[in-house]
């Protein structure tokens, strides 16, 4: 009973006021208060494990477009769909990095190159779309063992077996993957 009292309290300072407005402005105004005014769609790190109300986990999960319709309208089709008419997908955001759309900013260079994240999603430079790991071109120097060459070239018997086609290779060094010093996060939407 007193949860009850409290809610209506909330809702009653909420309207306080609001005589003359629409309608529509105050079923606005109601469903801002009830989402806290974070807009379906929008998406945050999360350092809990316990998915709070009104959102979703950034797993490439499908759901129905009729329980989630304020979702589905801000994403739409962006990350991928079995069925365009009633379900849409959410992102798969697990063990990602995320990176903003280019839009002409020429800070992506391959933004044209990107594919879908899921079959029938976005391609190119959109929200939804995956580029894969790369590095960007690079040389290394290979210390010369023995002899001088002033011109900076060295020479190597005909056959050696370090060669590949003429290419000096260097003995591979670092880990699974490229990374940024990087925390795990949970990334989460929101759906209402």
């Amino acid at each position: 009973m007193r949860a009850a009292a409290i809610s209506l309290a909330v809702l009653a300072a909420a309207v306080s006021g609001c005589a003359g407005i629409s309608r529509d402005d105050l079923e606005k105004r109601l469903t801002e208060l009830k989402g806290g005014a974070v807009p379906a769609g929008t998406v945050v790190a999360f350092a809990g494990d316990n998915l709070p109300a009104g959102w979703l986990w950034c797993d490439g999960s499908e759901y129905d477009v009729a329980k989630y319709p304020a979702l589905a309208a801000a994403i739409g089709h962006a990350h991928g769909s079995t069925d365009f008419v009633t379900r849409f997908k959410v992102p798969d955001y697990r063990g990602r990095f995320l990176r903003g759309t280019d839009h002409g900013a020429g800070r992506d260079p391959d933004a044209t190159k990107r594919v879908a994240m899921a079959t029938g999603g976005n391609r190119g430079d959109n929200v939804g779309t995956l580029e894969g790991d790369q590095f960007a071109a690079h040389q290394h120097e290979i210390s010369k063992s023995t002899g001088s060459h002033p011109d900076g070239i060295m020479t190597f018997q005909a056959g050696n077996p370090d060669l590949n086609r003429g290419i000096v290779r260097t003995s591979p060094t670092g880990g699974a993957e490229t990374r940024p010093v990087n925390a795990a996060v949970n990334w989460i939407i929101r759906a209402i």
